[in-house]
């Protein structure tokens, strides 16, 4: 029970963690009470089951960037980050042990570990351990941050994934990601300007960071596939050809991908392709010419995968309905 509530206390709570927690604890306390439990494995299991409501999430937007906090108890491994979309992204993990794959490139999550996305890259993250893990996203654009730091930005996102992925030792990164989710409480014009300043503040301080180097060279097959596959992603692209191009069968392909990068191969490029296709659909282009664009061939098979990742049929312009989850709104 002690290590249990350790892992809760763990969590950096904001007003709505501490008010699920008190709330759940409550309710703990009275099944307890009343059906005068002894300390046995039926009594951490109830323990668990109250305080295990999945990912508890606590976001919101500003004009320019999509601020979300993600705290996960009792985390499993089935608990993962699975990700390719149009933005820049900034992960910042606060307490995690796991491991993250960026288009092929696999390292080592630790505490403190701060990730810098370009729009369309895939990203897919685990944790090991059974145990708590939290961390904030910020879902933003190149001009989300002031002007003045253009050309810092610029040079960030022009490293390689493995030069833009940061273990914080040297700089209060926590903190600003606090300040970020403080400005919940400004008016929307005041929380972009807010966002705006705290973002180039970031992008000044990571320059004079060194990078956290990446646990596994691009050598293996899975890795030197996903660079084949983003330099082809518009072509026709089978498990035949990738598998002839690189000397290896279809069989022995599918399992050195999957096991490299935790995705198929078929699931992979569907990701990637629709992802570029909702971008060029947001901005104005039919879905038909869209599909053609990003190497599918046929419109039903592009339908069909869009609609299964990105739960909704390709329409133009973003969808901005809310969808109200256990108290919290997903935007």
């Amino acid at each position: 029970i002690h290590r249990s509530l350790e892992i809760l206390l763990s969590i950096r709570r904001t007003d709505f963690f501490i008010e699920r927690f008190f709330k759940n604890f409550e309710i703990f306390t009275k099944q307890v009470y009343t059906r005068r439990l002894r300390v046995t494995a039926e009594f951490l299991d109830i323990l668990r089951t109250v305080f295990k409501r999945g990912e508890d999430v606590y976001t919101f937007d500003t004009a320019r960037a999509t601020f979300k906090h993600i705290a996960v108890t009792f985390a499993r491994p089935t608990h993962t980050y699975d990700a390719c979309h149009g933005e820049y992204e900034l992960l910042f993990f606060f307490n995690c042990a796991g491991e993250y794959n960026v288009e092929g490139v696999v390292g080592e999550l630790l505490p403190g570990t701060l990730i810098l996305l370009k729009p369309f890259e895939y990203i897919k993250i685990g944790p090991t351990l059974k145990a708590a893990y939290e961390y904030c996203s910020v879902k933003f654009s190149r001009s989300s941050a002031l002007q003045d730091t253009a050309e810092i930005f610029d040079s960030l996102t022009s490293r390689d994934i493995t030069d833009r992925v940061f273990m914080c030792q040297n700089i209060n990164v926590p903190s600003l990601f606090e300040r970020m989710e403080a400005a919940n409480e400004m008016s929307v014009e005041e929380r972009t300007v807010y966002f705006r300043i705290i973002l180039s503040e970031l992008f000044i301080l990571l320059t004079r960071n060194d990078a956290f180097a990446v646990g596994r060279a691009r050598a293996d097959l899975g890795a030197r596939v996903v660079k084949y596959i983003n330099e082809n992603l518009d072509r026709p692209l089978t498990l035949d050809m990738i598998a002839e191009r690189f000397f290896v069968s279809k069989y022995y392909l599918c399992r050195a991908f999957k096991a490299y990068n935790g995705i198929s191969v078929h699931n992979y490029i569907n990701k990637k392709r629709v992802s570029f296709a909702k971008s060029l659909i947001e901005s104005g282009e039919s879905a038909a010419s869209a599909a053609y664009k990003v190497g599918f061939g046929d419109y039903s098979a592009f339908y069909r995968a869009y609609v299964k990742i990105v739960g909704s049929a390709p329409t133009k312009g973003k969808d901005n309905a809310k969808i109200k989850t256990g108290g919290v709104y997903e935007l």
